[in-house]
Order: C-alpha cells, then sequence, then structure tokens
C-alpha cells in the first residue's frame, strides 16, 4: 500500500512537471522559428517568471495533498477501535456466539441447567453451579470509545485437511465483549491463526491477523491492515471476502437473562 502511494505521488509530481516545462519550450521553439518578436532579456524574463510560478503552484498543490492526506488518516486513526482476543473457560457471558443452533441449544441447556433460585433475607439470590466443564470460548474485547462495525471472525485449524470456521457479527459496542463458542480444551489446541475483519466510524476497513500459542495460550498481533471503504484502487486480495454489508449474524445466545444477583458457585 505505501508502495501505490508513493508511486501516486511521483505521477502527479511528473505530471505537474511536464505543464510546466513543456508548453513554455514548445512556444519558445515555435516563436523562435516563426517570429522575432521582443528581445532575448525580454522572453528570460518572462520564461523565469513563468517558471517559478509553475513550481509555485505544484509547491502549493503538493502541500495541500499532503495536508489534507495527513488530516484524513489523523481521523482514521483516532476512530480505530482497539480490540484484543483471550481464550477463556466456561462462565457467565452475557453475549456468545455460536457456529449451528446444535451447539447453541447444548450449551443453552447446561448453562440453565446451572441455576438455582435462593431466598436469603428477604432478597431473592440465584446461585450458579458451572455445568459447562471444558468448554471454551473466544474472547473479543473491544477496550476504545469507537464500534466495531460488521466484524467477521474466521478461524483456522491445523489438521490434516484445510478447516475453517466463520462467524459474522453487526457489531461490537464501545467498552464491551463478545465470546464464540470454540467447544473443547483439544479443539482450541489446534487452532492455529484467527482473522478479524470490522468497519470502522471513519468508514475505513481494517484486518487484523492473530497467531495463536499453544504454548503460552495467547494471541499474537502478527499483521494490520486499513483501507478506506469504497478505494477500489487501493483493495487487495486480503478484502475480496468481507463484506460489511452482510445482513445474516452467526446465530446468538443471552445467556444472563435475569436482574437477579447471581452468585457463581
Amino acid at each position: 500500500m505505501k508502495n501505490r502511494d508513493s508511486w501516486r505521488i511521483i505521477k502527479n509530481f511528473c505530471f505537474w512537471i511536464v505543464i510546466g516545462i513543456v508548453p513554455p519550450i514548445l512556444l519558445n521553439f515555435g516563436m523562435s522559428r516563426f517570429t522575432s518578436i521582443g528581445s532575448d532579456d525580454g522572453w528570460l524574463g518572462f520564461w523565469g517568471g513563468y517558471l517559478g510560478a509553475a513550481i509555485t503552484v505544484i509547491g502549493v498543490y503538493v502541500q495541500i495533498y499532503m495536508g489534507n492526506k495527513s488530516a484524513k488518516n489523523l481521523e482514521a486513526l483516532k476512530s480505530r477501535p482497539y480490540v484484543y482476543l483471550n481464550s477463556e473457560s466456561a462462565g457467565i457471558y452475557k453475549r456468545v456466539y455460536f457456529k449451528n443452533t446444535e451447539d447453541r441449544d447444548k450449551i443453552a441447556e447446561l448453562f440453565r441447567k446451572g441455576f438455582t433460585d435462593i431466598s436469603m433475607g428477604g432478597e431473592q439470590y440465584i446461585f450458579y453451579h458451572d455445568f459447562l466443564g471444558q468448554n471454551l470460548y473466544l474472547s473479543v474485547h473491544n477496550v476504545s470509545m469507537h464500534h466495531a462495525i460488521s466484524m467477521d471472525i474466521n478461524l483456522k485449524y491445523e489438521v490434516d485437511e484445510p478447516n475453517e470456521e466463520k462467524f459474522h457479527i453487526r457489531d461490537i459496542e464501545p467498552f464491551e465483549q463478545a465470546y464464540f463458542y470454540i467447544g473443547s480444551l483439544g479443539e482450541f489446541d489446534n487452532l492455529q491463526s484467527v482473522e478479524l475483519y470490522f468497519l470502522t466510524e471513519f468508514h475505513e476497513k481494517i484486518k487484523l491477523f492473530y497467531r495463536y500459542d499453544t504454548k503460552t495460550k495467547a494471541f499474537n498481533n502478527i499483521e494490520n491492515l486499513n483501507v478506506y471503504e469504497g478505494d477500489t484502487k487501493k483493495e487487495s486480495s486480503a478484502f475480496k471476502e468481507f463484506n460489511p454489508s452482510a445482513p445474516t449474524e452467526t446465530v446468538g445466545l443471552n445467556l444472563l437473562e435475569t436482574d437477579k444477583e447471581i452468585i457463581n458457585i
């Protein structure tokens, strides 16, 4: 992307050089060949002024172009949400997403099985015992003041044959998190990488690539790409499968639908 920007600047610079130099050369050649109007000193002063004006116009154009570009990039940077990934065991989560309805129904049944209503001192409490066992979630935390819009999550596993799972959600709000059901510990140990695609409030497409370290259980950010939505000249194959307008959201479940105080046991 940086190479494309450099090439564009070089092309613009060459264009203005040609506009500033070629016309006076042709005009001077024509007048010297077909007429003898004016003195050499007069023409020297004219071409000097012309060239000086052309250089000034080029300088102003480059300054305005670079200033506008810097301002746009600064606004885009301010609008980018900051997200981080984590692997977490079962717990009481408000926002969980599943690959299919079968997984959702299985976890929902185990989750509801753990609740017991108890009255203590005139107050209603819910005691929760975890029956979910070794099930794990990929958690995506948005720790910024900006929305991560229309997010795609692609998980790739190290198996004999290529294996990939995909999730799509409409939005992660500021300082919120979403959880994605992966399965057992064994499945997480085979996780190779995670790709996140999302749209910012500044209409900028973002791609974040993470490599999962099975020893430290950490997600290491390897690569970041960004491109403005609709900028077809810069959009590469990295974003060809990302559709921010995708209408279908991954199967979701709100596991915490109560206003009572929950005590985890």
